[in-house]
């Protein structure tokens, strides 16, 4: 059974993560340590974060795998109504882990 799985995606289009920040309240931004925001939403649920050029990578517990491509989408679709042109391409899932009992 996979219980973690990190799914990226580029959105094709650049953003201003202070912009994303400051239009969603759950979102952190650290430039010193990260080029990127950090982005933990509850009903969505895993981690999400964005970087300026368009890339996006989701991780998070899910069942089958095909969740983890919905949270994707999901993700996207909350910063498309934030205002931004966001077109999906190349949504893959990087990897998965899988629990062992050693």
């Amino acid at each position: 059974m996979i219980t973690n799985v990190v799914t990226c995606a580029l959105l094709n289009c650049p953003f201003d993560l202070k912009a994303l920040t400051y239009k969603e309240g759950n979102i952190t931004l650290n430039l010193t340590s990260f080029p990127c925001t950090l982005w933990k939403h509850k009903i969505i649920g895993g981690n999400c974060m964005v970087f300026v050029k368009g890339r996006k990578m989701v991780k998070g517990n899910v069942g089958p795998v095909k969740y983890a491509k919905v949270r994707v989408h999901r993700y996207a679709r909350k910063i498309q109504n934030k205002g931004w042109n966001v077109n999906k391409k190349r949504v893959k899932c990087v990897r998965y882990l899988l629990p062992c009992n050693l």
